[in-house]
């Protein structure tokens, strides 16, 4: 796990002037790699790359980087870790291949050399994010793995195209200055991420998952897909087939555990996160088994018995027999850890859950270098509740003519809040008063909802108005959300699919991926290896769902190793008690952030719908938390970057 950053272009590109511009990019994420540096240039081909180490396998200089092929053609700088470089390695010898040392990077460049770009990734198991230069033909090759677990941001500027594993890197080049895209703003304030390829920066893209961007100067870059997931699920439903129950858990265990087995591979201690919750448990469960010796395990407590899981965490390890460690997060671990994010995330992200993310991580990394995480079971197996509510939803407004869904939008839209709020409350739609208004208006957009996919955008959204707020903005429309994009699927599988495409690695994987490494930890997701999901993908529909159940399969094979009573209870989720914390001790920063001065302050928000929700929040009339969120951390991400960013006249704000 490491961070890199390079720059390619025509001759003259990678001089002098070029290298210490790189040695500030590399150091900008010193964080991401604090075991070394490496700087390698070629001023005749017009190319620099970095790299900051955080030595993992082969702790010795044989496994530093850039490293370059031993046919002196190829040089690579790479993030992450390769689970099958052993498997790979063998093959290499077979054709009389000699490696100098030990590390998966070394396989991944001789197998770039004799075999190709290609025909690595089509091989490689692993989370990378990594550049290739050819010093023959002076191309550069940038790939991300086909999850997006590690992430990989790139920029054509001044002639030559630039690329890092944070965007803070970028904004060490001479001449580039960022400019906020209100599209993208918007898009954020909806979702709380910003959906790949763009980025909150105009012209700044991140490498999709699955593709590798091929570039020669003076050309466009050349982006190609190398894993669908779209083509996985539709060929994966076209290959289901019936199969006894004891079969199904058998090959999910399987893998479950292969993948597990191969993650652990290591030269620096592992441990594990340990929420309580099945996919944490099942994971743990697996390491342990394969271990022959406690492992570590890590988990967050909170002092709010609604969403504390800590007790269930210790029933596990107890069981399980693990080294637990557990940190204790209050409002005022959250109060310090806040002024952190903007540099953390350098773009912005609303996901509470990066509160007890970093402290764990930060917890995790004073005993161990590698932890495993759960992360992924719920895309893979349906596990969301808004999946069950999305499906529910559209299933009864399928059957509701146009008109009279146009004229109940029209009065939930029209009515009082209180009233609203009060109806959908008595109606069952929400458990509380509070949360009431929150879901109406999502309901209030599924109504105009043509397909699953609609209402599922609205199910999942934070501002269903965010093309409003933001000034001279028009929400661009996501592709994954076509209606016609793998119709054949039932809507819960085509919710999974946008989550696996959006939602997994431009939110939670970012979040994992910033908070661990902001303390030089390597996180691993054994549940998203790739051969699991296409397996994922094919099992019959009741591997995900069955009797009410959500990842019936994971928690049957669970269950085979801790007992049901210990992890059998519905989902809390990896939360804090934002809402609360909002009105009492976060209430002042709360405040200042959505004044009506500070959101005047950044041209970008009309700041009468935000203030509306933050006074009603505040008083405990509704529970805005989610959406208040998403602008409370713009609001300190901009205030932390505005030095660098580029205003943009208001006269220009015009919406077309």
């Amino acid at each position: 796990m490491c961070g890199i950053a390079g720059i390619a272009g025509g001759p003259g590109s990678a001089g002098a002037r070029s290298e210490s511009v790189l040695r500030s990019m590399i150091g900008s994420v010193r964080h991401r790699g604090p075991d070394g540096e490496g700087i390698w240039v070629d001023p005749q081909g017009g190319a620099a790359l970095g790299h900051r180490r955080l030595a993992i396998i082969d702790l010795t200089p044989t496994g530093a980087q850039p490293m370059v092929s031993a046919d002196g053609r190829f040089v690579v700088t790479y993030n992450g870790e390769i689970y099958n470089f052993l498997p790979l390695r063998d093959s290499l010898y077979r054709d009389n291949v000699r490696l100098v040392g030990t590390s998966d990077t070394e396989v991944m460049v001789e197998w770039i050399a004799r075999r190709g770009l290609e025909s690595f990734l089509s091989e490689a198991e692993g989370m990378f994010a990594f550049a290739v230069w050819d010093r023959r033909e002076r191309r550069l090759f940038l790939a991300r793995d086909r999850v997006g677990i590690k992430p990989l941001y790139w920029l054509l500027h001044d002639g030559f195209l630039a690329f890092a594993s944070e965007i803070k890197s970028l904004h060490r080049l001479p001449k580039w200055q960022p400019e906020i895209d209100r599209d993208v703003l918007a898009q954020y304030l909806r979702f709380g991420y910003t959906p790949a390829p763009r980025s909150i920066f105009k012209g700044v893209r991140k490498l999709e998952p699955g593709t590798f961007l091929n570039y020669l100067a003076g050309r466009e870059p050349e982006i190609r897909r190398y894993w669908d997931p779209v083509a996985v699920a539709t060929e994966g439903l076209a290959a289901t087939r019936s199969l006894p129950d004891r079969e199904i858990l058998d090959l999910v265990e399987s893998e479950v555990e292969r993948s597990v087995r191969q993650e652990m591979i290591s030269d620096v201690p592992v441990g594990c996160f340990l929420s309580g919750g099945i996919d944490s448990s099942l994971v743990t469960a697996m390491m342990q088994a394969a271990a022959g010796r406690p492992i570590k395990t890590f988990s967050v407590g909170f002092d709010d018995p609604e969403i504390d899981e800590s007790g269930y965490a210790r029933a596990v390890a107890n069981h399980l027999g693990t080294d637990h460690v557990e940190v204790r997060v209050s409002a005022e671990d959250a109060r310090k850890v806040i002024p952190m994010l903007p540099e953390m995330y350098d773009e912005p992200l609303s996901d509470m859950a990066q509160l007890p993310t970093y402290l764990v991580s930060k917890l995790a990394r004073e005993h161990v270098t590698v932890a495993l995480s759960g992360d992924g079971g719920d895309e893979l197996f349906g596990g969301y509740d808004r999946y069950r509510v999305a499906e529910a939803t559209w299933a009864k407004l399928s059957r509701v003519p146009g008109p009279a869904r146009s004229a109940a939008r029209s009065f939930l839209q029209g009515s009082p809040g209180p009233i609203v709020a009060l109806t959908a409350y008595k109606l069952g739609f929400a458990s509380s008063r509070q949360s009431a208004q929150r879901r109406i208006a999502r309901l209030a957009e599924a109504l105009d909802g043509r397909s699953p996919m609609e209402v599922y955008r609205a199910v999942s959204s934070l501002w269903t108005e965010a093309g409003d707020i933001v000034i001279g903005s028009r929400e661009p429309f996501l592709p994954i959300y076509d209606p016609e994009l793998a119709r054949e699927l039932d809507p819960v599988a085509r919710f999974q699919l946008v989550d696996l495409c959006t939602y997994l690695p431009d939110a939670i994987l970012t979040k994992v991926d910033r908070a661990s490494m902001a303390v030089s930890l390597e996180t691993r997701v054994p549940l998203l290896n790739h051969k699991l999901i296409e397996l994922a993908f094919r099992l019959p529909a009741s591997a995900r769902r069955r009797g009410g159940m959500s990842k019936w399969a994971l928690r049957e094979v669970l269950y085979r190793r801790v007992p049901r009573a210990l992890v059998d209870r519905p989902k809390k989720g990896f939360g804090v008690p934002i809402g609360n914390w909002l009105r009492g001790p976060l209430r002042a920063w709360a405040d200042e952030r959505l004044s009506d001065a500070a959101l005047r302050e950044t041209d970008l928000f009309d700041p009468a719908p935000i203030r509306r929700r933050w006074l009603d929040h505040r008083a405990g009339v509704a529970d805005w938390s989610y959406p208040l969120w998403a602008v409370l951390v713009f609001q300190d991400w901009h205030a932390a970057w505005k030095g660098a960013i580029r205003s943009e006249p208001r006269q220009l704000l015009k919406t077309g």
